[in-house]
């Protein structure tokens, strides 16, 4: 009978369902057996679920018809199978409980039923089970799948309605196919029988296996894209509008490698920096590897540039944020910005930190403003905690370290050390400057023992030279490409020409590329007789570790001003706006410069436009939206305040920030007045005034705003300022003795005659709010 039985054709039960296969509609018919003797003796041992039963048969229930199969399979010699179908009901039953999908679970509970009249009916009451063995291995093998995949995925979407749903019907599916495919394996196999097609039938039984495997092993996949691609948005929809206002109030700034004002920034040039870039990813990969690594070096050697090359590199992968310091910016220099910065752009890339972050602003609202040890603390620490170790390191990347406000660096690698030491997945890379403070500071016990030094500029100098090899002949062939270049028979620059120019460079990219700014701005000339001026010998004897640096820095800035012979106003022009350039606070577009220090468009364009080489001016002096202009690198500003020994360009920085903080009292003295916004109702709060921006911005013009923030400021950076020996007249309205002779510079009477005893001030911003402790 095994080797002969066909089954007898009849009807399916529950032909309705059957119909709603669509493509699946000649699937095996039941096999005839008299009475459903097992069907009895089941319903005859569970007579409390006759009722249930019935209720199934009607409406299709998957859970009843599981449970049966289960029970019915218990006699089978099949190991687990039983078991296995009892975890699928289990599943099935708390599918059927959260999720409306009636279509689907009737599908399931109509392929149960076939599965139990055609294979394992016959196989437990008429001694069938060997003939049915390689269709039930088919379905054992895809429950087993379906429901290890499903184990799997619902621990992670376990919190998530979203992603259980997806988890849910992924399942469905699976157990759909499943069942499908046993069922077709059983069409084939009573098609071919078990003669001479036996090994057809089991290389079938095999493709049927590995099918359903393949299909269960491809949604688990999918299952986890899903809970990648959904992670952010179940998140946001944790978070409150309230919680989100608390995140975009944080006092961050925009400092990162890829920030507006960072714009034109470059990479390491491709096939330099090779040995060290190599390092630095695989520090960033190694998860045993110290958590901190400090990259310093003297000016000019490369380290913003790697930075940006790290950042820019790891931005796909583990880059947590990115903070570039620098004195040009106010905000980009203080301390106190990094951490809201780092935390604000956490929460931008990582929503469960972002969920994280929340909940510690919920607690403690004024983390951002507050010390540092409490924004370590609430914005960095507890949310670190807070959140799921992820499966890679965070990186934060933090450039030109020297260049922030010095006061709190020890107390903020301290902390870094114990952000550090708590949480094992979150690192730092840090460069700068080997400054004395920053060097003790990273040499103290709790830090050092955590962190991989990394001296840039002891590097061996044919590795460095190299790399600016390639950077040279690279750059100087894009200025010979260019059409307006001269062109001639001659090679340029010639081998030995371009051997002295790689020379100069030593060690120090910054060489390097500010000879290429240097060559190939068409202002300043042809780059033929540049390239000349720039090799001939000075002539002076500078021992200074900077040498070639500053003589590149001299002979852009003499060259700057050789057309006018360099003597009387030119020069005076120079010191005046090329100081105030490198002195602002703030770097400010021509027109409020030129307003500030009184100097005209055309002084401002005539001393800067051949300096495009060392500082950044842009395209349209008249427009303030055009940009700002500002040093390309540190090391100009240092070379005209500290190292110049040419009395025509050298910048007495004290005396600067002397007379810069005279205009700006000046300029208070001559634009403030009461209420300068001519608001309709003096005594109105910020608040109800609906147009005060518009307002202030009319009335409140770029420099006078610059002057109110600033003023004080530069008196603080010019340090001696009541003893540099100078003509002192501006300053007698601003001494302490005038002061206490009752002598008051004129805008601080009229402060005096305003509202702002009456806690307002003349530009529409509270005096009380702004200074609590006025009274």
């Amino acid at each position: 009978m095994s080797g002969q039985h066909h089954p007898t054709q009849g009807p399916i039960r529950n032909t309705k369902r059957q119909r709603s296969l669509g493509t699946n509609q000649h699937l095996p018919d039941p096999i005839q057996h008299p009475g459903n003797l097992c069907t009895k003796r089941l319903k005859s041992q569970h007579s409390v679920q006759v009722e249930d039963d019935n209720v199934a048969e009607a409406t299709g229930d998957p859970v009843a018809s599981l449970a049966e199969l289960g029970d019915l399979s218990e006699t089978l010699t099949l190991p687990d199978f039983s078991d296995i179908v009892q975890q699928a009901r289990e599943i099935t039953k708390t599918i059927k409980k959260s999720q409306d999908n009636e279509t689907a679970l009737q599908d399931i509970c109509t392929l149960v039923e076939q599965i139990i009249d055609t294979v394992v009916i016959p196989a437990v009451e008429q001694g069938m089970e060997e003939r049915f063995s390689t269709t039930l291995q088919v379905l054992t093998d895809g429950l087993r799948g379906a429901v290890s995949k499903y184990m799997d995925a619902s621990g992670t979407a376990s919190r998530h309605a979203v992603l259980t749903d997806i988890v849910h019907t992924d399942f469905l599916q699976s157990l759909d196919l499943t069942l499908r495919k046993s069922l077709e394996h059983l069409q084939f196999h009573t098609k071919t029988g078990s003669g001479r097609a036996g090994d057809e039938a089991d290389r079938h039984l095999n493709e049927d296996i590995r099918e359903v495997v393949q299909h269960i092993e491809k949604r688990a996949i999918a299952i986890e894209q899903n809970i990648s691609s959904t992670n952010t948005m179940l998140f946001d929809n944790n978070i409150s509008q309230a919680q989100q206002e608390m995140i975009d109030h944080l006092p961050y700034v925009h400092a990162r490698h890829d920030c507006a004002t960072r714009n034109g920034a470059a990479t390491c040039l491709e096939n330099t920096r090779t040995t060290m870039l190599k390092e630095i990813f695989e520090w960033a990969r190694d998860v045993e590897a110290r958590q901190v690594y400090w990259l310093h070096g003297i000016a000019g050697v490369g380290k913003t540039t790697i930075a940006h090359t790290v950042a820019t590199t790891l931005e796909d992968g583990c880059l947590g944020a990115s903070f570039f310091f620098s004195r040009d910016y106010a905000d980009r220099r203080n301390v106190i910005h990094l951490l809201p910065s780092i935390a604000y752009q956490l929460s931008q890339s990582n929503p469960d930190f972002k969920r994280a972050l929340a909940t510690c602003l919920e607690k403690r609202r004024d983390a951002g403003a507050a010390a540092l040890s409490v924004q370590i603390e609430h914005l960095m620490l507890k949310p670190l905690q807070g959140m799921r170790v992820p499966s890679s390191s965070f990186v934060i990347v933090i450039d030109a370290l020297d260049e922030c406000d010095s006061d709190h660096i020890r107390t903020l690698l301290e902390l870094i050390s114990t952000l550090v030491r708590n949480i094992r997945f979150i690192k730092f890379f840090i460069t700068g400057r080997p400054e004395h403070h920053i060097f003790d500071s990273f040499r103290r016990p709790s830090i050092r023992d955590r962190t991989h030094l990394f001296l840039l500029h002891n590097i061996d100098e044919s590795i460095v030279s190299g790399d600016i090899e390639i950077f040279l002949r690279y750059e100087l062939r894009q200025i010979t490409e260019d059409p307006d270049f001269p062109q001639s028979q001659d090679p340029w620059p010639s081998d030995s020409d371009f051997k002295k120019l790689l020379s100069r460079a030593g060690a120090l990219f910054i060489v390097a590329s500010t000879s290429i700014k240097f060559l190939s701005d068409p202002i300043v000339g042809n780059p033929k007789e540049l390239l000349r001026s720039l090799l001939t010998e000075r002539g002076v004897v500078n021992k200074s570790p900077h040498k070639e640096l500053d003589d590149i820095y001299y002979r852009i800035v003499e060259n700057s001003v050789k057309e006018s012979n360099a003597d009387g106003y030119v020069c005076r022009r120079f010191r005046n706006v090329v100081g105030a350039v490198i002195c602002v606070v703030d770097p400010l577009p021509p027109t409020v410069l030129g307003s500030l220090i009184g100097l005209s468009l055309d002084d401002i364009k005539g001393a800067t436009r051949l300096l495009r080489s060392v500082l950044i001016v842009p395209h349209d002096y008249h427009s303030r939206e055009s940009g700002t202009i500002r040093a390309f690198h540190l090391s100009f500003p240092n070379f005209l305040t500290e190292r110049c020994t040419d009395a025509r360009f050298a910048i007495n920085a004290a005396l600067k920030h002397i007379q810069l903080a005279v205009v700006c009292l000046q300029i208070l003295n001559s634009l403030l007045c009461r209420d300068i916004c001519q608001l309709p109702d003096p005594l109105a709060l910020n608040h109800e005034v609906p147009d005060l921006q518009e307002r202030l911005s009319g009335a409140v013009l770029p420099h006078l705003r610059y002057a109110c923030k600033y003023w004080a400021r530069h008196l603080t950076l010019s340090r001696q300022v009541w003893r540099i020996p100078h003509d002192r007249s501006d300053l007698d309205q601003i001494s302490p003795p005038a002061m206490a002779r009752g002598h008051e510079p004129a805008w601080m009477a009229r402060c005096e005659h305003t509202s702002l005893k009456r806690g307002r001030n003349v530009v529409g911003v509270p005096w009380r709010r702004r200074f609590p402790s006025a009274d």
